[in-house]
């Protein structure tokens, strides 16, 4: 599935859920803590969203591109940013616009 036809039920189901971000030389597992929905701009076929993910405090991940394994969409390439710990861990916004 192209990444632009992705929506924010594709993620809803797995709010709550463990999903792993996985690179070459780092993976973490992390759970799904929201679905935002975003104002629509450019030329995205479906509305645009972002999702927020928790992992553990150490290691945290550099921004990149990393591989999450959707369990419908199969692996998809997803450009994690780090946006900064809470009181359970290190959150991660990966963006579809």
């Amino acid at each position: 599935m192209q990444l632009d036809q992705l929506t924010p039920e594709d993620f809803e189901a797995l709010r709550g859920q463990t999903l792993a971000l996985e690179a070459p030389a780092a993976r973490i597992v992390c759970t799904l803590i929201e679905v935002r929905r975003l104002p629509a701009h450019g030329l995205r076929t479906a509305p645009p969203f972002a999702l927020t993910l928790r992992g553990p405090l150490t290691p945290v991940l550099a921004q990149g591109t990393y591989r999450l394994d959707h369990p419908v969409h199969g692996p998809l390439a997803l450009f994690a940013v780090p946006i900064g710990p809470d009181a359970e861990g290190m959150r991660y916004e990966v963006t579809f616009n």
